[in-house]
């Protein structure tokens, strides 16, 4: 049996307040080795956790060596 293999992207996710009245809520994923985002949710969310929620399941797609169109495909979708 073969070693799992590890994660093709190190990173976290972000979010934040992004609109006061009504609350909206937006993530960014960044890197481990940098302050920049290399993603940002394009859709706006009424809750923090339903944020949270998104911003990891893109974060997972990263790890597992993902395209970038894929998971732009997927954000309009959404």
């Amino acid at each position: 049996m073969l070693p799992p293999r590890p994660p093709l992207f190190f990173g976290y996710v972000k979010v934040e307040l992004l609109a006061r009245h009504p609350h909206r809520w937006g993530w960014r994923v960044f890197k481990d080795e940098g302050d920049f985002a290399v993603f940002s949710s394009e859709p706006l969310f009424c809750s923090a956790e339903a944020a949270w929620s998104d911003g990891h399941q893109v974060l997972a797609m990263l790890e597992r060596g993902e395209t970038v169109e894929g998971l732009r495909a997927m954000m309009q979708i959404r």
